[in-house]
């Protein structure tokens, strides 16, 4: 019998420990996640992180006269969508028993008194809160923003970074522990994202640009902005705290090609996550996956027949 494990001594306090498959997942109070295993993998039983759509409905989205101020969103946001059944997303993750420090990754296009009351439902049940707010979004939120930080209703507070906002809304919720700002290769210059540090911003995720929704068939990895990317990438590290990539991300940036295979054995967990849509009460692979599955069965069930038979 084998255990893997990151061979370090790990400097932060873990705020949750739990068993999933065949391993030991630990989340500290940094964000970082470190799993223990039996085996040469890591067989997960439920997903560790559930991507969830509350809502299409977005400011930002597609108007009736067909214009968007976020024209690539991969999720088709429109400013006449549809909220989603806050209810039925907790009775799903009840009825799939899934336990407390499982991680969701929500986006919020609005941090309302609805959306509130759903936070404090989901931190009842012990799972951890991760919302993405966008850039354009904060000074409209931003008292209610501070508000689910203050009461702990949200562990990772994401920034959707638009350059087309001014930074000094950024820089207002910065000084928040566990705030990240999301950028995205292909659509926002690196050498703006650069300047962030400027403005308070200490950890950044960088996603991976989407051939999906709005932006459907216009992802072009030759471009200008690709290639400063993957050429600039790694003083990104110079420059900030902590830098994460999505797996899209890492795929475009060709980061495999770049760490030693110890490293990536260490950095790398795999994609153990699923996409739940509470707008169309629908499941999938992820946010960008075509196939879309009927929610009818649990979280548990589909992740283990459909997640990890592919």
């Amino acid at each position: 019998m084998t255990i893997n494990i990151i061979e370090y001594n790990y400097p932060h306090k873990a705020l949750y420990t739990y068993k999933n498959g065949n391993g030991l997942v630990f989340i500290y109070n940094d964000g970082s996640r470190v799993i223990k295993y039996e085996g040469d993998s890591f067989e997960p039983d439920f997903p560790l992180n559930i991507d969830i759509r509350v809502s299409s409905k977005c400011s930002f989205g597609m108007n009736p006269k067909g214009k968007a101020v976020c024209y690539f969103c991969h999720e088709s946001a429109r400013t006449d969508g549809e909220v989603g059944d806050y209810y039925w997303i907790i009775n799903k993750l009840k009825e799939s028993n899934i336990p407390s420090g499982v991680e969701l990754a929500i986006g919020a296009n609005h941090i309302d008194s609805a959306f509130i009351e759903f936070l404090i439902d989901c931190r009842r049940n012990g799972w951890i809160t991760n919302v993405t707010v966008n850039h354009g979004h904060i000074a409209r939120d931003l008292e209610n923003i501070q508000f689910v930080i203050d009461n702990n209703l949200i562990f990772g507070l994401g920034v959707s970074y638009r350059s087309s906002f001014s930074n000094r809304y950024i820089e207002l919720i910065s000084k928040n522990k566990n705030c990240v700002a999301h950028v995205i290769i292909g659509i926002d210059s690196i050498k703006d994202i650069m300047e962030l540090k400027g403005y308070g911003v200490n950890k950044i995720l960088v996603l991976g640009e989407k051939d999906f929704g709005f932006n459907a068939a216009k992802v072009n990895t030759d471009s200008k902005l690709h290639k400063d990317w993957r050429e600039n990438v790694y003083s990104l590290l110079d420059v900030f705290d902590v830098v994460s990539f999505d797996n899209l991300a890492l795929e475009q940036l060709n980061i495999r090609d770049r760490l030693s295979d110890k490293d990536w054995a260490v950095f790398y967990q795999g994609e153990h996550s699923m996409y739940l849509n509470a707008v169309t009460k629908t499941f999938s692979r992820s946010s960008r996956d075509s196939q879309i599955y009927a929610a009818t069965g649990t979280i548990s069930t589909f992740f283990k027949e459909v997640c990890c038979s592919t």
